[in-house]
């Protein structure tokens, strides 16, 4: 019993050793200096925002940014971005464009049952004059330049059916009626490969092709009856 009991006791010496030395390393530890602290009391964003806002329209500076914004919305409107890339005629030229397109999906149509029938599958080639005539020459013109606008003025009388398309200048209806249509994002100029301005893009009677012809200025009105889709091409005369 006397070996027992030693053993006990020095057990229990030893973890007690061990607890006091912990207790001291815990209460040496350095937490740092606490300064003073403050209650958080900052206006409310919102709160802030609305105040502004009352005393915009109080002094009436409020109106003034609202029209000032209008001026900028209507100037871009009616002044767009012109298209950099298209330059100036500077000789006649003449090519052929092939407007054959392959089809990115299946065109279906309903059948006789309540279903549904393809009627051309993805990658089918056509070419749209195959079964249309490309009715509406598109006048491609510089609206910057008055001789572009007076070439484009002249073949619309031509050519009433003609659409004259900008690159650059003010669209919209004109003071003599004449309504000039915005190429946006360059969407029609890409498509045709239009590079220079005037351009005339049109369908030659019983071609499949379309003819896209550049117009040197100036032009002479005593060829204007080679202006017509139907003739001579212009370029043909000089």
């Amino acid at each position: 019993m006397k070996n027992t009991s030693f053993y006990i006791s020095a057990s229990s010496v030893f973890f007690c050793c061990v607890f006091l030395c912990c207790a001291s390393i815990l209460q040496a530890k350095d937490f740092g200096t606490y300064g003073e602290t403050f209650v958080i009391n900052e206006q409310d964003l919102f709160e802030v925002i609305q105040t502004k806002l009352k005393i915009s329209q109080k002094d009436g500076s409020l109106d003034a940014l609202n029209e000032d914004f209008k001026k900028k919305i209507k100037h871009k409107i009616l002044n767009p971005e012109p298209i950099f890339s298209i330059a100036k005629v500077t000789k006649n030229s003449m090519r052929k464009f092939d407007p054959t397109t392959y089809l990115e999906e299946d065109i279906r149509v309903p059948d006789d049952v309540g279903g549904y029938r393809t009627l051309y599958p993805r990658g089918t080639k056509i070419n749209p004059l195959n079964y249309m005539h490309f009715a509406e020459p598109l006048v491609f013109i510089d609206a910057r330049d008055s001789a572009q606008v007076d070439f484009a003025k002249h073949y619309l009388k031509l050519n009433p059916q003609a659409k004259i398309i900008l690159i650059a200048g003010k669209p919209g209806l004109q003071k003599d009626g004449t309504m000039f249509y915005l190429d946006q994002k360059a969407i029609y100029s890409s498509r045709f490969g239009i590079v220079a301005a005037p351009s005339v893009v049109f369908q030659k009677e019983g071609e499949k092709l379309l003819t896209i012809e550049e117009r040197l200025l100036p032009w002479k009105r005593s060829f204007t009856s080679f202006l017509r889709q139907d003739s001579i091409p212009y370029s043909r005369v000089h």
